[in-house]
């Protein structure tokens, strides 16, 4: 197993999977899994003027809670 402790998404998150939090959603279409070592995550994905919905807000908080060692949203 690859210990992953730290993600920054600039620019390339597109969306969370709002079904039950189970995966953040690439640009590229390439998911990323939930990552039990995760220390830190730290989406940068909005164009400024634009707020995530609520449901956006929903799922990372779902997909964040999910990653067991997380200690730091940004």
């Amino acid at each position: 197993m690859i210990s992953i402790s730290r993600v920054w998404l600039n620019n390339c998150y597109s969306a969370v999977d709002l079904s039950g939090g189970n995966h953040l959603q690439l640009k590229s279409n390439l998911p990323i899994p939930l990552l039990t070592t995760l220390n830190k995550l730290t989406i940068n994905a909005y164009p400024e003027g634009r707020e995530i919905t609520s449901e956006e807000f929903t799922g990372i908080l779902q997909y964040s809670s999910k990653c067991l060692a997380l200690k730091e949203l940004e």
